[in-house]
């Protein structure tokens, strides 16, 4: 049973689903839709958003790596 678990897990070892793309992607798209005027959002919050998702991406680096 233990071998069959450490198989699966080889297999999906390098998928990873895209978390920070994903992320990006919505941010570009909702900047994007706030400049069509499709939207209509005061955004001074996203370059906090990008100095958060930054170091939380340093973070988990940091702590990943131990």
């Amino acid at each position: 049973m233990a071998r069959k678990r450490s198989e699966r897990h080889a297999r999906h070892k390098g998928r990873v689903f895209p978390i920070f793309g994903i992320l990006i992607l919505l941010i570009g798209v909702v900047w994007f839709l706030n400049e069509l005027n499709v939207l209509t959002i005061s955004l001074p919050w996203v370059p906090l958003i990008l100095i958060v998702i930054g170091i939380g991406i340093i973070v988990n680096r940091i702590y990943r790596g131990r």
